[in-house]
């Protein structure tokens, strides 16, 4: 009877612990939205023009333009401009280039992926980890000979953060899935929920 009701009782919370982490999560960048950009835009209405969310949709909308004007060459000029000079700047560099290069492999699509794939790597016998191949030239970027090596990322499960490490290319076999389902799987330590066929 006790086994039952625990048995229970942890069903409910296998529903309520991710659907309410994922409205808290939600509520916080809505709250983030509200508190940067809404009470810029409450001094510039009218008196009574502003209601709560005006803040996030201005900001999914400034968000959404900046994308379209990417694609504008002076625009696009500007942004590259300013891009030079913040990879230039000591510490800044460091934080935005990391940020910009993690959410470019992330977004990219399969077809232009430029080589990154989840990957299964054999570290020992009978022993494999999961990781997303970033670069399949590293020795061209760091100028050193490091022979058939490839530079692959392995995430850590319910963690932000991971490490990389340089690999040989017959130890990396492709895993055939998409690097969305390769990283929820990695981030929830292989406890998933909608395994797909």
């Amino acid at each position: 009877m006790l086994n039952t009701a625990a048995k229970i009782f942890l069903r409910g919370l296998g529903v309520v612990v991710p659907v309410s982490l994922t409205l808290y999560l939600v509520y916080a960048v809505i709250m983030a939205s509200e508190r940067a950009i809404g009470s810029i835009i409450e001094t510039l209405l009218p008196n009574g023009w502003y209601w709560p969310g005006v803040g996030t949709l201005v900001m999914l909308a400034l968000v959404f333009a900046i994308g379209v004007l990417t694609r504008v060459p002076l625009v696009n000029l500007v942004f590259r401009v300013t891009n030079w000079a913040l990879e230039r700047l000591p510490l800044v560099r460091t934080i935005y280039s990391t940020s910009k290069d993690f959410i470019s492999f992330l977004s990219s699509s399969p077809e232009d992926d430029g080589g990154k794939k989840a990957v299964l790597v054999n570290i020992a016998e009978g022993a494999d980890v999961i990781g997303f191949v970033t670069n399949t030239s590293p020795g061209e970027s760091l100028s050193q000979d490091l022979g058939d090596r490839i530079m692959v990322y392995f995430p850590m499960s319910y963690q932000v953060g991971g490490y990389s490490a340089l690999i040989e290319r017959d130890r990396v076999q492709e895993l055939g899935v998409s690097m969305e389902d390769a990283m929820s799987f990695i981030l929830t330590a292989g406890i998933r929920s909608d395994t797909k066929k």
